[in-house]
C-alpha cells in the first residue's frame, strides 16, 4: 500500500491507495498519523507540506526512509507556465494532477481552504496560473482582527444575502462575497474558454459547488489523488 499526505495550514488529510485506485482518504490528527500508516501497512508515502510541521516530517523519514516530500524541484507530469514556479505552491501543482487524472483541459480548480485559489489549466493541459485570496474563515477573522468592535465568528452557510443583524451581515458579506468574486473569475476564464470545466475541491468546497450554471464537479480527493500519481510517476523514472 502507499499513503499520500497533505499536511496543510489547519488539518491534515491522508489517502491510502493501491496502485492508483483510492481506498480511503480521511484527516487525521498528527499524533495518530504514524499509526495510521501502519495500521494500513503502507510501505511507500508522498507527502505535501504547506506547514511547518518539522517534528511530524522528521518522525515520518524516520519510519519511511523512501519518503518522497514533493518540492518545487520534484518532477511531476505537468507542463508548468508560471513566471515563478519556485513560488507556486505544491499543493496547487497537486491539485492539478489530480484534476487532469479525470478531465482533460480546459479546466478551472476552485479550492477552498485556508485560502481560495482559482487556477486554470489551457485546453493543451498547461498549467498557466490563477488567482489567490484569502479563505472564508479568515476572511471572518479579519474582520474581527482589524476592527474595534466586529465579533470573532464562526463559519455556516449564511441564512440570506441582506443580513438584517451584524452577524447576518459580516457571515453573508464572507460567504457570498466569495461567491461572487469566484463567479467573476470563472466568467473570465470562460470567455477565453467557452468548454471550460470546473472542479471545487477543499474543505469549504460546499460553500461553493452550487454558484453558477457552468461544468461543475465537485471532487474532494483532489490533491491526494495529485500525489499520488506524483508518487508513481517519480517511481517509474
Amino acid at each position: 500500500m502507499q499513503a499520500s499526505i497533505d499536511i496543510g495550514n489547519s488539518s491534515i488529510k491522508a489517502g491510502i491507495f493501491n496502485n492508483n485506485k483510492l481506498l480511503e482518504a480521511k484527516e487525521v490528527e498528527a499524533k495518530y498519523l504514524l499509526k495510521y500508516l501502519q495500521q494500513h501497512a503502507v510501505d511507500k508515502v508522498i507527502i505535501s507540506s504547506v506547514s511547518e510541521n518539522s517534528s511530524l516530517i522528521s518522525d515520518l523519514e524516520k519510519s519511511y526512509p523512501n519518503l518522497l516530500k514533493l518540492t518545487a524541484q520534484t518532477p511531476v507530469p505537468l507542463k508548468i507556465e508560471y513566471d515563478t514556479p519556485a513560488t507556486l505552491g505544491i499543493d496547487r501543482v497537486a491539485a492539478a494532477i489530480g484534476a487532469l487524472s479525470h478531465f482533460d483541459g480546459p479546466l478551472a480548480i476552485v479550492d477552498a481552504g485556508s485560502c481560495i485559489t482559482c487556477d486554470l489549466i489551457s485546453n493543451k493541459n498547461v498549467f498557466i496560473g490563477g488567482t489567490i485570496s484569502p479563505g472564508l474563515q479568515m476572511r471572518l477573522e479579519a474582520m474581527h482582527t482589524l476592527t474595534a468592535k466586529l465579533p470573532l465568528l464562526q463559519l455556516r452557510e449564511p441564512k440570506q444575502l441582506i443580513g438584517r443583524s451584524t452577524n447576518e451581515a459580516m457571515i453573508s458579506g464572507a460567504v457570498n462575497g466569495a461567491r461572487q468574486e469566484i463567479v467573476g473569475v470563472l466568467r473570465q476564464y470562460q470567455t477565453r474558454y467557452p468548454k471550460l470545466k470546473v472542479i471545487i475541491c477543499g474543505g469549504d468546497a460546499i460553500y461553493f459547488d452550487k454558484i453558477i450554471e457552468m461544468n461543475i464537479f465537485v471532487l474532494s480527493n483532489l490533491v491526494l489523488e495529485g500525489l499520488n500519481t506524483i508518487m508513481i510517476f517519480n517511481d517509474e523514472l
